[in-house]
């Protein structure tokens, strides 16, 4: 063998002579014994000839630089995953990528069954790469096969447990959860990370939250699939938005200034009397979303920037984190010090500061009316519905952030479309004796609920009732087979269900 080898097993990369019994890779910087990189050479050769070792180096290298990237593409990852396995079926990396790039079940079922010693090397590009990409339904999955590395090496392996645990507890707290609301949706540009990331640390040490792109939208293969829309999530669940302005942000070819300023705007107008519908110059502040300019440089008249000057129309900018704070503080407080029950009208008829805050009237925690739960206004975790209710309407519950547990009288009969979706911290729901009907998505995305009970007096179910409830363990069903008027695809949650439960 010469004193440069073709390729390396872990990347595709180039091997070279680094002393007389090693060799190391020019990409990867990954380091070989020669014995082994001969066997590895010549099993590669013998498979696949000349020309098609080649082409298994560069998916190699294709599939290294995507799981290694920033936004790692799970198309791309697929593809490359997917032609690579053509050519060796039982390449451990080609088969991890292509279910990383599935991820859910598939990703799980691949790690119950992947052989610990087989994988170990490539565990310190796939480990990463993991806690990066997983998701709450893959917690457990990931974590039997980071025991059973550690079981064959404690001491290489021992290191990813503590990373492990962090994932974890990010997941559970909810950080990568798009619709738990926040006080703060910041819009930037990624040329400004630092600065953001600097004003993001300050806020949220003030006791701020903030929904930041970069650190709440999950990075990986297939993510977030759709970019945008998961923006408009978050947009939704903010209370104020600001707009980190550089040169860099309010120029065109910035998502901020094109894409996130837009849709507030556009929900503004959607929200705002008729008259001004076509006129937003005239749109008073307070049908506005409350707004704050942090301004990191001064405008230099590109046409791009007339965007920002007119979102920001009436309202000072800030030139100082400090102030952001406390422009930021105005608007979600009270001029008693409480914490505003909903976001407060901003009027232009102040000057400097040109914002004052005015609080709503505190709504009751139940808006009832003839028997219909409305609407829960309320903060506690437990939840105890009046027995005077006897429907849940649509969207009661939508994203509370707050519910931990809820108890639903025997008086209550229909629960509505959506009426406990988005509730991530829903651990425990008691169901009504005589519940009867459950409208579609009614507890989707409900992601910390382990399981629930649904009695035998439900005639009708609607679709997706459980959608995207990660955590779902099991559904006790008091009917003995499926209804005739339950949607077919009522569950749409992969969960053990168990039926005929008295």
């Amino acid at each position: 063998m010469d004193s440069v080898f073709y390729q390396c097993s872990y990347c595709g990369g180039e091997l070279k002579d680094v002393s007389p019994s090693e060799c190391q890779c020019m990409y990867c910087g990954k380091k070989f014994k020669k014995q082994s990189a001969d066997e590895y050479e010549d099993r590669i050769r013998k498979l696949l000839g000349e020309d098609k070792a080649e082409k298994v180096a560069a998916l190699r290298r294709t599939l290294w630089d995507e799981i290694h990237s920033e936004r790692p593409d799970g198309g791309i990852i697929a593809e490359n995953a997917k032609q690579l396995k053509a050519s060796i079926p039982d390449d451990w990396f080609a088969l991890f990528c292509e279910a990383a790039s599935y991820g859910g079940r598939r990703l799980n079922d691949f790690l119950t069954s992947s052989d610990a010693k087989s994988s170990a090397e490539y565990a310190d590009a796939a480990l990463p790469f993991l806690f990066r990409t997983m998701h709450a339904d893959n917690i457990n999955a990931v974590g039997l096969y980071i025991q059973r590395l550690i079981d064959t090496d404690p001491k290489t392996f021992g290191i990813y447990s503590d990373d492990y645990e962090k994932v974890c507890e990010k997941l559970k707290s909810g950080l990568y959860e798009i619709r738990i609301p926040r006080d703060v949706f910041l819009a930037y540009s990624g040329a400004d990370a630092a600065e953001v990331i600097e004003l993001c640390d300050y806020l949220e040490a003030h006791d701020i939250s903030c929904f930041f792109a970069m650190r709440n939208l999950r990075h990986g293969a297939r993510a977030a699939d759709d970019y945008k829309k998961a923006l408009e999530y978050a947009a939704d669940n903010c209370k104020v938005i600001v707009f980190v302005s550089s040169v860099n942000s309010r120029s065109l070819s910035c998502e901020a200034l094109t894409y996130e300023l837009p849709y507030v705007k556009a929900k503004d107008l959607e929200s705002a009397p008729a008259v001004y519908r076509h006129a937003y110059e005239r749109l008073p502040l307070e049908y506005k979303m409350p707004r704050v300019e942090y301004l990191l440089d001064s405008y230099t008249g590109d046409v791009a920037e007339t965007i920002s000057k007119e979102f920001f129309s009436g309202v000072e900018w800030c030139t100082t984190k400090e102030a952001v704070g406390k422009r930021i503080v105005k608007y979600l407080t009270a001029p008693q010090g409480k914490k505003a029950e909903t976001a407060p009208v901003i009027s232009p008829e102040s000057s400097g500061d040109k914002t004052v805050s005015k609080p709503e009237v505190r709504k009751p925690d139940f808006e009832i009316h003839s028997g219909a739960l409305l609407k829960y206004n309320g903060t506690s975790p437990s939840v105890v519905i009046p027995p005077s209710v006897t429907r849940i309407e649509a969207r009661a519950f939508y994203n509370n952030s707050f519910v931990v547990s809820v108890a639903i009288p025997n008086s209550v009969f229909i629960i509505g479309h959506e009426a406990f979706a988005g509730c991530v911290r829903l651990t425990s729901v008691k169901m009504s004796k005589n519940l009867m009907s459950i409208d579609g998505r009614a507890f989707a995305d409900c992601v910390s609920l382990p399981e629930i009970e649904i009695p035998l007096s439900v005639e009708d179910m609607g679709k997706g009732v459980f959608s995207g409830d990660a955590s779902m363990r099991y559904i006790y069903i008091g009917a003995s087979t499926k209804p005739r008027g339950w949607n077919n695809t009522w569950c749409q949650c992969k969960t053990e269900m168990v039926w005929g439960h008295r």
